[in-house]
């Protein structure tokens, strides 16, 4: 079945796709209306928009998180999730402690749960960390307004 679904997925024209769901249909009435339930668009390639410039059902961003969860599926479930949460959060985001609060800033969507660094262009402190963390020159990501020109 799985196999199936697979198939159905890949199809980038839509009466292939009635096919193969007629198809899964044929093996289970029960998995051919979960698919049905689920919007095309998120999961067939021939739903996807024209202009999205990607075929890709899965990117590496997925198998990465899909290593994560077989690692830690053996664990007892809080523990698990303690486990995928950490490893997701440190690929999207850090988290910054500083005396007894912590703050959750994003470098790649210039976002900070401070909420300086969304109220202009200018880095947070807690960015500035981030930064530091990769080895990246803070100096470099300042906004052209707060430069000063020869």
């Amino acid at each position: 079945m799985k196999g199936m679904m697979w198939k159905c997925a890949r199809v980038a024209n839509v009466p292939y796709f009635e096919y193969r769901m007629q198809q899964i249909k044929n093996m289970s009435v029960e998995a051919y209306e979960t698919l049905n339930r689920i919007d095309p668009r998120k999961w067939t390639r021939c739903a996807f928009h024209p202009g999205t410039n990607c075929s890709e059902l899965v990117n590496n961003w997925v198998k990465a998180f899909n290593v994560v969860i077989l690692k830690a599926r053996d664990q007892p479930i809080i523990t698990m999730l303690n486990t995928i949460y950490d490893t997701v959060r440190t690929r999207i985001e850090y988290e910054v402690t500083y005396a007894e609060h912590s703050f959750m800033a994003d470098i790649g969507t210039k976002h900070c749960s401070c909420g300086l660094w969304q109220l202009g262009d200018r880095s947070c402190v807690h960015a500035v960390c981030v930064y530091k963390s990769q080895n990246k020159d803070p100096r470099k990501y300042v906004h052209k307004d707060f430069l000063m020109t020869t």
